[in-house]
């Protein structure tokens, strides 16, 4: 069982492998566990007071411990296999004090999913189990253990699986919560790699974080503590030959509501990697068996270098099965010839790179759908090896067939740890660029990335440069990025007004009920803004339609797809029938925009359009919408109270323990915000409190500027509000406070209709 462990704990969510009648290990290895957890004494867990300074915190964690122990048992030599059989026990424990109703909430109920599973291998039977066990400490010291099996509500029951969901009975402010869970599991000498992640935080603060991790004398381990997290004091085993990494941090603070912030660059974090066997490394030296050793410097260079050497092993994999691509590129090549005649002006080597990039994305995601597409979706993001093998293609259809030259950038994303942070190729994200003409950059992480766009989380990032090159393969020629020949550069930014997004609002009140308001909302985003907005509001076949049309493909998906040999009337008519019923769907899709906008749902909604999809990267996503609102209009006598700043999108509101911050601010990308409102007046009133909506407040970190006025019988307010960079220090975070309080303010903002 290989699992990578990224342990921030808030809701405890365990997974639990038994059988509808548990076996007889199962039974003496529970009861082992309960006894050397809860019946033995541990320093750590000692404490059931909370330290006067989390007095005011709705919860606290008394400790919390990960422990992993290992041991290895020969069996017997198979050509090829050391005949090892590992066992590993993988236990973690927390201790958590409820303080008040909020977490008492949150804890009431736990869910866990309850299996047991045994699979067979070359050194016999492994087997795989997890346990779980509560019990409650009352605030009068009473202990009470909860009974997992006679508790448990089945929510699920599938083959060899159960969704369960468990009440804690009796539970009360002041109680503790104090529980594990236990996964034993068995693995053989297969060579792989597991990797062991700790974040040192949670959602409330921990008086003691312990890590105790123990490997025997066959295991290699290589770590790496960053983000000012402490080392492991390491230590000989019991049976000698191995090793025990042993850390114990005290009063660690909450993460709870850190507001743009950065996990993976700001928080402790320990990362780990163990081996059955040898870790090896290009250009590194072996990591032995019995070893611990500590990522160094040379980690970075190394991971990006690898990360190349997996891209040349997809590059001649997919040669192999493809024959370097020969039906792709001849498909390309004629639709590229099909393109141009059409739109002479695309016949440049840019426009090639374009196409190329489009004509994969059509071919990839959309020109082969069947009845297991998922129609209601239009977002499809990519795996590592997905992303590879989409490279790959692209970089054989621009070198070989269109001679053109392209490089393989990796970086290391905002989203992702610092550079010199590397541990894993999976912290890294990829891209291409093309020089010919201009430099231009492709993105195969979803298909919602457009040519010559890098993704908001690589702009201004560093990125290592590895041309492509081709040698002689197979009476052809092998792709391959040239390692030795790695250059550096920085990825271009945008700035805010490149990432904006723009409201056009007119409202009205209902004549027959002037509680009742209609708005009719056109939205128009570009940049960074626009790919969520799409993945929100589009379904398959519209973007399927979409990028067809940019390639030259014209003909309505069931038209495409009619190669369904002898069962093509009835695939047919299945296939138009999750077509229609994606299409009746959509309309969900509009009412849960309107809703996470406004924070509440609108009445109804009437009508809503796309105007225009945004395929294209200089294109805007557009849509326009009319729908009913009730709640922001109040009579008084006969006057009308309306929450006018409520017609804008709801602002950030910052609470009172976020308002002091020592951390910087993470956020995605620049980006803007504009609203021209109009609200009609009815016939036959005036208005009071139009000063109270104009505003202005600029500084060097962003702005809300609003400006309202009469004009006939409307209402105007145009607003305006920005974010001028992605990153702050945590200096400046007063100056966002600024802007960010002034929205709150203008969202709160009303207008009195005065009868005439």
């Amino acid at each position: 069982m290989k699992r990578s462990l990224f342990i921030v704990c808030s809701l405890f969510t365990a997974t639990l492998f038994a059988q509808k009648e548990e076996s007889k290990d199962y039974v003496k290895i529970k009861a082992e566990l309960n006894e050397k957890i809860f019946g033995t004494a541990d320093p750590f867990f000692k404490d059931n007071t909370m330290p006067e300074q989390y007095k005011n915190e709705s919860a606290v964690v008394l400790a919390q411990k990960h422990s992993l122990e290992s041991d290895s048992k020969y069996k017997f030599r198979v050509f090829g296999h050391s005949g090892v059989k590992y066992n590993f026990f993988d236990i973690f424990r927390k201790k958590l004090l409820i303080n008040d109703q909020s977490a008492l909430e949150e804890y009431s109920q736990l869910n866990f999913t309850k299996l047991q599973s045994k699979s067979w291998s070359m050194v016999g039977k492994l087997k795989n189990y997890t346990f779980i066990n509560i019990r409650l400490i009352k605030s009068n010291g009473t202990v009470k253990t909860i009974d997992i099996d006679e508790s448990a509500v089945t929510i699920k029951d599938a083959k060899n699986q159960t969704e369960n969901k468990i009440a804690i009975p009796d539970l009360s402010v002041g109680d503790i919560i104090d529980y594990y869970v236990a996964n034993y599991y068995q693995e053989d000498d297969d060579a792989t790699t597991t990797p062991l992640s700790y974040v040192l935080g949670d959602d409330y603060p921990i008086l003691n974080y312990v890590i105790s991790l123990q490997f025997d004398a066959r295991i290699a381990i290589e770590y790496q503590s960053i983000n000012g997290a402490p080392d492991f004091k390491v230590s000989p085993d019991a049976d000698g030959g191995g090793n025990v990494l042993n850390m114990a941090v005290k009063n660690i603070p909450k993460i709870k509501g850190l507001l743009w912030s950065s996990l993976y660059r700001q928080l402790p974090i320990i990362r780990l990697n163990y081996k059955r066997g040898k870790i090896i490394h290009t250009d590194l030296p072996t990591i032995k068996e019995g070893d611990v050793v500590k990522a160094n410097k040379r980690y970075p260079d190394m991971i990006e270098a690898t990360m190349a050497v997996v891209l040349n092993e997809v590059c001649y994999t997919a040669a192999t099965n493809t024959r370097i691509f020969k039906a792709d590129r001849a498909e390309v090549r004629k639709a590229w010839k099909e393109y141009t005649g059409k739109h002479p002006k695309a016949d440049n080597p840019d426009s090639i790179a374009a196409f190329v990039f489009r004509y994969i994305n059509w071919t990839d995601y959309y020109a082969n759908f069947n009845l297991e597409t998922n129609y209601n979706n239009a977002y499809y993001p990519q795996d590592l090896r997905s992303q590879l093998f989409r490279i790959a293609k692209f970089g054989y259809i621009m070198k070989l067939e269109f001679k053109i030259d392209i490089d393989f950038l990796v970086v290391c994303g905002k989203g992702s740890y610092e550079r010199e942070d590397l541990f894993s190729i999976g912290d890294l994200s990829i891209l291409v660029g093309t020089h010919e003409g201009r430099t231009e950059f492709f993105s195969f992480a979803d298909n919602f990335d457009y040519g010559n766009t890098v993704p908001y989380y690589l702009e201004g990032e560093a990125a290592k440069v590895y041309p492509f090159d081709t040698k002689q393969l197979m009476g052809g020629k092998l792709l391959y990025v040239a390692l030795k020949e790695s250059s550096k550069m920085t990825l271009p930014a945008t700035v805010y007004k490149d990432n904006h997004e723009a409201e056009i609002i007119t409202v009205k009140m209902d004549a027959a009920n002037p509680q009742l308001l209609t708005l009719n909302r056109t939205i128009t985003t570009k940049g960074s803004l626009k790919k969520d907005a799409q993945a929100a509001l589009t379904i398959y076949e519209e973007m399927a339609r979409q990028t067809a049309a940019a390639v030259g493909v014209t003909e309505d998906l069931i038209t495409q797809n009619s190669n369904h040999g002898r069962n093509a009337k009835k695939v047919e008519e299945e296939l138009k029938s999750l077509l229609e019923k994606a299409r009746i769907k959509h309309k969900e899709d509009f009412e849960n925009e309107i809703q996470r906008n406004y924070d509440v749902r609108a009445k109804e909604l009437k009508s809503y359009k796309i105007l225009n999809f945004g395929a294209q990267a200089d294109a805007p996503f557009e849509v326009d919408e009319e729908f009913a609102m009730e709640g922001w209009v109040k009579k008084a006598g006969n006057n009308y109270i309306v929450d006018i700043g409520k017609f804008i999108a709801s602002q950030i509101e910052i609470k009172k323990e976020q308002r002091e911050r020592k951390k910087d601010i993470y956020m995605p990308f620049p980006r803007g915000f504009s609203y021209h409102l109009e609200f009609i007046l009815p016939e036959g009133y005036g208005t009071e409190g139009l000063d109270k909506l104009n505003t202005k407040i600029e500084n060097e970190t962003g702005a809300f500027v609003s400006i309202a006025k009469k004009e006939g019988n409307k209402i105007i307010v145009d607003i305006n509000k920005h974010y001028v960079n992605s990153f702050e220090p945590a200096a400046k975070w007063p100056l966002i406070l600024n802007f960010l309080d002034k929205a709150l303010e203008f969202n709160q903002q009303k207008i009195l209709l005065k009868k005439l």
